[in-house]
């Protein structure tokens, strides 16, 4: 079996983008475009964001649900482990929802 290799991989692009770029994923054209010269390699990938990783995230789940815990326990109502992550993950998908339905439902078409 190959042993595991840490391949150095380079900073994050989102995490340094401004907004228009991160709305309109512009910071994503670098790595499109070596992409479509040729194939990929590991290098070619860049670290994953600090919000995305694994602890970070179950860090925040757990904090979401003692919270949960002690809210529910105090009025003698079960837990609800559907609100704990939903208050840990709804937010950046509520936000970019409101861009996505403005620009579908709000914007006007060109016709």
């Amino acid at each position: 079996m190959d042993e595991y290799k840490e391949v150095p991989t380079r900073a994050n692009d989102e995490e340094n983008a401004n907004f228009l770029s991160k709305m309109f994923f512009t910071y994503l054209l670098p790595f499109l475009r070596v992409g479509y010269k040729r194939a990929l390699k590991k290098q070619d990938f860049c670290q994953v964001a600090k919000n995305d990783e694994s602890e970070y995230l179950a860090d925040i789940l757990e904090r979401n649900w003692e919270d949960e815990l002690e809210k529910r326990t105090k009025n003698n109502v079960p837990p609800d482990l559907h609100k704990a992550i939903s208050k840990t993950f709804a937010g950046p998908f509520w936000f970019y929802s409101a861009f996505f339905f403005y620009q579908r439902f709000g914007g006007g078409s060109i016709d």
